[in-house]
């Protein structure tokens, strides 16, 4: 078996607070909230040349060629986010961001694993609803 590449990158993990407490309250609800979560993190992550490496329920994982871009982008995206709840009248509606810089291993289906992602997702789980968590490193 030939040893997979591993590379640098700065990565976060966002997700909806208390989503799973609202879906069961009013499931259309928490749908259009993800949607709308999906729509700001693609303009987000484009916008600093990022890459949504993939969603996941209410959550979204992104990576980046830097670490500036990935904060700029997880700000961007939670200003889209709140834009959007707002105009849709559908708040309230918070998001959780964990951004970390680290290894990561891609694989051929084009996700990634590896340290990097284990502490961005670990840090977006720690951080309070609204909370943008940056590690030491980035």
């Amino acid at each position: 078996m030939t040893p997979r590449s591993h590379r640098l990158a700065a990565i976060w993990f966002a997700d909806i607070a208390g989503y799973t407490e609202l879906s069961s309250e009013d499931e259309d609800r928490a749908v259009e909230l993800v949607e709308l979560m999906q729509a700001a993190a693609g303009e987000a992550v484009r916008a600093q040349d990022g890459r949504v490496v993939k969603h996941i329920g209410d959550a979204v994982l992104a990576e980046f060629p830097s670490t500036t871009g990935a904060v700029r982008a997880a700000l961007d995206m939670e200003s889209r986010f709140e834009r959007g709840v707002e105009s849709a009248g559908r708040g309230p509606g918070v998001l959780r961001i964990g951004v970390h810089v680290g290894e990561i291993v891609p694989s051929t289906d084009g996700d990634v694993y590896g340290e990097g992602v284990n502490v961005a997702s670990r840090l977006q789980q720690s951080a309070a609803p609204g909370e943008v968590w940056i590690t030491e490193d980035v």
